[in-house]
């Protein structure tokens, strides 16, 4: 009934150009890099199509797509464009999202940044684009825009639309932390940041200047809408090519993945900066799709390429490496200097995820003697294990041939392996190249996230903080009805303990006045600190417990670790007051070594709880959420529950 009066011809056509063919009318899809026109608008139907991307539907949902609005909003714009009056007997009444106000000025924001680029000001930004070999339609497509120099314009254009400066906080257009209302991205060129929904949630701007100082992009701050973790840039817009195609491109950058675009090759998403993590692993798996890594081809780049093969193979979604390129150079410069169809067929150069690692870490590493081989066959195992016949036979043919070995040695290493070690290469050998912190928290869990499930995981936590040991059906009603926030109260704590095992440094602070006298919550975590702690105060102070906390709870240390980490122990307490204080006892054959064992099995449980924390910002946020969640759910009302049955 919604529809009737409405012409779906009328709506598209004051959206875009249209051209008669037929019966119906075709023109250009605004929802990919369409070169000749794919989109077929139907009349009699009322329906739109287009048959290169496949995406369709009626007007209300070209409307949506177009414009990254609501349903309400799509009726009530395409009774406004043909002019008829919105019917009395229909509800226009629509949930109010919470953030409206923040999206809102988000959206203003990327329209005005838009405008700029097309005026004097952004005159110097739309010519690198152009140099770059950007086009308008390339550059409309993806919303670019551009930041004027003067440092107040845009905040003072906002405020004049209405805008509080306090809704500018929550946005993350304001940093609290700076006093003044300068716009951070102020002369640079800007891209906005979608969500899945066609929501802009944030923006990353660019440096285009060769005599600015700054960082080469400057990105939102997480806000109550932008999240940093969540986010893959272009993933609103190759959502459609993504289902179609069975396959997505990771990339590093923005200009890596408009270069794909413009190439043809519209299933591309980047990782703007920031390692893989839980959110984007799940977000694959929801969609059943292979991933095609192709982060930069410098020296990090392929690090990242690496940890990312990793996590996506030991969380079961089908992966590949794309070989690197030449020179390190990105798909933006191949692009650019030979062409759409050598960057094709560079992208399509895929290589299995076991045997990109090896040849990574032969590079970068030099595995040359016997035990290195043998320490980096038996480390990746169960990458080798989890493949199916066909792709291990190929693994063990090039994997033998790169290693100089046989391949019924590299066969017979593999099988002897009954461990399924989570490793990151470089730390599991001392001749192996270490990075400067070895067991910092950007570099260990975005890099190998465990088989994540956190319900369980919280189900058993919370279970020990209530010392209740039934199923979650007869948890107490308190804890049943609030089961998300006992889960994220679970996971914020877990996240800070981990945090703590980083670094000596990020152990003392926890510990120290500065950390605000910070406490567990959950019993059992709680319990995993103190042993932690009592366990540091055993070894020396030279000695960096948490390397060799980490190697010990992903499973691959040598049994000789154990002997020499008890004889340690036992040296450094035997006239020590802290001897009664040690969570095991001494005495007997390696007394320790089912204590340690246990220790670090736990540990490895609690990382599968974490989202990383990245700076003491992040700890303090943690912290506060904890803080909230504790004060709204406090043992005093768990005990008034406990009483009542």
């Amino acid at each position: 009934e919604l529809k009737k009066p409405i012409d779906i011809v009328t709506v598209i056509s004051s959206y875009q150009s249209l051209e008669k063919q037929g019966n119906d009318y075709v023109g250009l899809c605004p929802f990919h890099a369409d070169q000749n026109p794919s989109l077929h608008v139907s009349p009699s139907k009322q329906i739109f199509k287009c048959f290169s991307c496949q995406t369709g539907g009626d007007v209300f949902t070209y409307i949506r797509k177009k414009d990254g609005v609501s349903f309400v909003q799509a009726v009530k714009k395409a009774y406004q464009i043909c002019k008829v009056p919105l019917p009395k007997d229909f509800n226009f009444q629509e949930k109010v999202n919470p953030y409206q106000k923040e999206l809102d000025a988000i959206k203003k924001l990327a329209e005005y940044y838009k405008y700029a680029l097309k005026t004097t000001a952004g005159n110097k930004a739309l010519s690198y684009l152009y140099k770059r070999g950007l086009n308008d339609e390339t550059i409309d497509r993806f919303n670019i825009g551009y930041a004027p120099d003067n440092a107040y314009q845009a905040i003072d254009y906002l405020r004049k639309e209405g805008f509080e400066v306090e809704t500018l906080y929550r946005a993350g257009i304001l940093n609290r932390e700076s006093k003044d209302l300068k716009d951070r991205n102020r002369d640079r060129i800007v891209f906005p940041i979608s969500d899945i929904h066609f929501n802009t949630v944030g923006f990353s701007s660019r440096k285009y200047n060769p005599n600015d100082q700054g960082p080469k992009y400057i990105n939102s701050t997480d806000s109550l809408i932008f999240k940093k973790a969540e986010l893959l840039y272009n993933s609103s817009l190759a959502l459609n090519s993504i289902k179609k195609k069975k396959v997505v491109y990771v990339l590093e950058g923005f200009m890596d993945v408009i270069a794909l675009n413009r190439a043809g090759i519209e299933n591309a998403v980047g990782l703007m900066g920031t390692a893989l993590t839980v959110q984007h692993l799940n977000f694959f798996k929801r969609l059943g799709v292979e991933v095609r890594c192709l982060l930069d081809s410098d020296e990090p780049g392929l690090l990242a390429n690496t940890k990312a093969l990793y996590a996506l193979s030991s969380n079961g979604i089908p992966c590949y490496g794309i070989e690197p390129f030449k020179d390190g150079k990105d798909a933006d410069e191949i692009l650019f200097n030979k062409g759409k169809e050598a960057l094709i067929a560079a992208v399509n150069k895929i290589v299995i995820p076991y045997i990109y690692i090896l040849s990574y870490n032969i590079k970068a590493n030099k595995i040359q003697t016997g035990e290195q081989k043998e320490a980096f066959i038996k480390a990746y195992s169960s990458l080798f294990k989890k493949s199916n016949l066909i792709t291990q036979d190929e693994i063990a043919t090039k994997a033998s041939g790169l290693l100089n070995i046989s391949k019924d040695i590299f066969l017979k290493m593999n099988e002897e392996v009954t461990l399924e070690p989570k490793p990151q290469v470089q730390s599991f050998n001392s001749t192996f190249a270490k990075p400067k912190n070895n067991f910092s928290s950007k570099s260990s869990y975005k890099d190998n996230p465990l088989d994540y499930n956190s319900e369980s995981l919280a189900v058993d936590a919370i279970k020990n903080y209530i010392n209740h040991s039934s199923n979650r059906d007869e948890l107490p009603p308190l804890v049943r009805q609030n089961f998300k926030k006992f889960q994220g109260l679970a996971r914020n704590e877990a996240q800070i303990l981990v945090y703590a095992l980083s670094s000596k440094e990020n152990y003392e602070y926890l510990l120290s006045k500065e950390a605000g006298n910070f406490r567990f919550y959950i019993d059992s975590l709680a319990e995993l600190f103190k042993e932690i702690h009592e366990l540091y105060l055993t070894l020396p102070a030279s000695d960096d417990l948490t390397v060799n906390v980490q190697l010990l709870s992903e499973g691959f240390l040598p049994t000789s670790f154990y002997t020499d980490l008890i004889k340690q122990i036992e040296n450094n307490i035997k006239n020590s007051s802290t001897y009664n204080k040690l969570p095991f006892e001494l005495g007997g054959e390696n007394p320790h070594q089912e204590s340690v064992l246990e220790l670090a099995k736990r540990i490895s449980l609690c990382r599968k709880l974490v989202i990383p924390i990245d700076s003491y910002r992040d700890f303090f946020i943690t912290h506060e959420r904890i803080e909230a969640a504790y004060r709204l759910y406090s043992k005093n009302k768990m005990e008034k529950e406990l009483k009542k049955g």
